[in-house]
């Protein structure tokens, strides 16, 4: 069985969050034998994460449905409804808060910042 679990990259991203959810979750319910080393393999696109499905490179992939910011993901559904014979397996909810931070000192005091979930 091929254990590999692609995602909607690219690292660090809410898809990787959902995947190594359902990785831990796999290997407590499979426990320590070689079915629960599930690999996470980050995928460029929604599509490519289904084709890499489709043609057995994947066992599975974890793509996103709906988002905090947009609602409902078209690409995905588009792509599971016209173009792919494949079936949604299950549902990973993450709970996402978004927050907008302001610096007020000057520019040559401000600390350099990055967005992960």
């Amino acid at each position: 069985m091929n254990n590999q679990l692609g995602y909607l990259g690219p690292p660090g991203s809410f898809c990787e969050e959902a995947a190594t959810r359902l990785q831990k979750a796999a290997a407590r319910l499979l426990g320590a034998g070689p079915l629960a080393a599930i690999t996470l393999i980050p995928q460029r696109t929604i599509r490519e994460a289904i084709g890499a499905v489709e043609s057995g490179e994947l066992s599975a992939a974890v793509v996103p449905i709906e988002n905090s910011i947009e609602g409902s993901v078209s690409e995905t559904l588009d792509s599971l409804i016209h173009s792919t014979s494949l079936l949604i397996q299950g549902e990973i909810v993450i709970p996402v808060s978004h927050n907008l931070m302001i610096w007020t000192g000057g520019p040559e005091d401000r600390p350099r910042g990055d967005g992960r979930p």
